[in-house]
């Protein structure tokens, strides 16, 4: 029996997830208990007691996954740990079943995820009716997570605009001039320059509009990036992380305040001085964190490492805890959700490693998106509440998740291990190949994998996230029988991964398995580009790209 205080409604709610996910009957009382300190938790005498939801989820995550938990107090290693839903690419988090994706929330929450984040991209309509679909799904996904006692944080980019946004008013994203020597990554050449004259009024104008569609559904923290889609390299706005970013900036928290009074704020680093090569944007950010009031209500700052692709100045004292936005989705692998699971513990351990020490690090925000990289989750979420390793994670995970035990378990573990050294693939759509780059441990692996799942009952079986590991050993073998060209064998897998990942219906490309090798309209089908011109419509757009 699960007992809890009744006038507390987010606890019965918890309660029932917990009972929801219990395999043997347990006695447990739950209880917030502010006098245990900041992110820590207890399980003692039958009670499980947090100074937080977040963190009580953590406790009960424990329970579940080990009913004989030894009494004690558990304090995580870090705060904050989030997971960044990226809902915008008909990927997994945007075409599962609302039911499925708000259990799939709770079940990251029993892992130690405190909170979700979410951003909806608005360069894909003309206005929020136009996006009222994933305008809605955000704000279900929300209004769930908040009666469940997870944060939620709102994800946007300082100069984003809507589909059909003035020409005259466009950010400029080429290089060549004011330090820039690289193109601005994934600009939609629709964002707006805060620099020219009623740009600024417009950035909000589109930011207002965007905010009363969710009104109802209030964000506990606003995340606000400069780059990727964002920036503007224009000579009044260079070098954008540190000049047009944060004038811009300043003038959306009051109008984010506005909508959401309680409102926190989290600003991104991502890819400061990528495109000007100067790391100036760090201290100029820092600089302005520092002294200007203005900024008073951040409480995060987003920065890197990922696997040491974009700059990261540890030696800039930025006064708030930092976030590190680790890459576990497109790593080495197109599509890259297309062949399964893609474990990479060796990777995540080294970062870990190198960053995880740092006083100043406060959580982590990894970028999801989908199912296929859940192992991948699990692992940063228990390196950052235990400082747990990857292997010991692994073994955790699939004891619970599928049941295994004592040598099979030991040899399921190591298989997926392996994973990571034939997770390299050279993919090409058109002649519908995935060379996997090293190919020698696939046979070992698939026959590994394929003992376990024989050994288990019919219910682990069906668990998606064992069947998503089991179905990346299996088409990795397969495609070696096949010389990496996809055949029927190939296909009948692919096909299975995307009735899976609900990915039948999506046009987008990014991961959805090769199905039919058409990448006319990918993922980024109505975006204007460096090809096309800055002020392309989208159905200029649509027609350059499809020839």
């Amino acid at each position: 029996m699960v007992r809890y205080d009744k006038n507390d409604a987010i606890l019965a709610n918890i309660a029932t997830a917990f009972e929801k996910r219990l395999r043997a009957p347990l006695d447990v009382t739950l209880a917030i208990d502010p006098s245990l300190g900041k992110a820590t938790g207890k399980w003692e005498g039958g009670v499980a007691s947090a100074s937080s939801y977040d963190q009580l989820y953590d406790v009960l995550g424990r329970l579940l996954r080990d009913p004989a938990l030894p009494a004690g107090t558990y304090t995580s290693v870090k705060e904050f740990c989030t997971i960044y839903f990226a809902s915008h690419f008909n990927n997994y988090m945007d075409m599962a079943p609302m039911d499925e994706l708000c259990e799939y929330i709770v079940d990251l929450a029993f892992w130690g995820m405190s909170a979700i984040n979410i951003w909806f991209d608005m360069h894909f309509f003309r206005n929020p009716e136009e996006g009222r679909v994933k305008i809605d799904r955000l704000r279900e996904a929300f209004k769930f997570a908040r009666k469940m006692g997870i944060l939620t944080i709102l994800t946007t980019l300082s100069n984003e605009a809507w589909n059909d946004s003035v020409p005259a008013l466009r950010a400029d994203w080429t290089p060549g001039h004011d330090g820039y020597v690289y193109p601005l990554n994934d600009h939609f050449h629709l964002e707006i320059c805060p620099s020219k004259p009623g740009g600024m009024e417009l950035i909000k104008q589109y930011r207002r509009e965007m905010l009363e569609a969710i009104r109802d559904a209030a964000p506990d923290y606003v995340a606000i990036g400069g780059y990727d889609e964002g920036g503007c390299t224009c000579t009044a706005c260079a070098p954008w992380g540190g000049n047009g970013h944060l004038r811009t900036v300043r003038e959306l928290i009051p109008l984010y305040k506005e909508f959401f009074p309680n409102v926190r704020f989290i600003l991104s680093a991502w890819q400061f001085g990528t495109y000007n090569q100067k790391t100036i944007e760090f201290d100029l950010l820092a600089e302005a964190l520092k002294t200007d009031e203005a900024f008073r209500d951040v409480d995060y700052v987003i920065s890197e490492p990922q696997y040491a692709r974009y700059a990261y100045r540890p030696d800039v004292d930025m006064g708030r805890p930092l976030l590190t936005f680790p890459e576990i989705s497109m790593y080495k692998m197109k599509p890259w959700g297309g062949y399964g699971a893609n474990p990479l513990p060796r990777m995540l351990d080294n970062l870990w490693q190198t960053y995880g020490g740092d006083k100043r690090l406060a959580g982590c925000v990894p970028y999801s998106e989908g199912l296929y990289e859940d192992l991948n989750k699990v692992i940063l979420l228990r390196q950052y509440r235990d400082g747990q390793p990857a292997a010991k994670t692994i073994r955790e995970y699939l004891a619970y998740e599928t049941g295994l035990t004592g040598e099979l378990l030991e040899k399921t573990a190591k298989a997926v291990e392996a994973m990571e050294e034939t997770h390299e693939r050279v993919f090409d759509r058109a002649a519908h190949t995935a060379i996997i780059v090293n190919p020698e441990r696939v046979e070992e692996i698939e026959a590994a994998m394929s003992e376990a799942d024989a050994a288990m009952s019919a219910a682990a079986r069906k668990n998606p996230r064992w069947r998503i590991l089991l179905l990346r050993a299996r088409v990795d073998g397969a495609l070696k029988r096949a010389g990496f060209v996809r055949n029927a064998e190939v296909l009948s897998i692919y096909n299975e991964l995307a009735v899976l990942c609900h990915l039948l219906e999506a046009n987008g490309q990014s991961q959805r398995p090769d199905l039919d090798g058409d990448d006319t309209e990918g993922i980024y089908f109505i975006k204007p580009n460096q090809e096309t011109g800055m002020d392309a419509t989208p159905e200029e757009g649509r027609a350059k790209l499809k020839k």
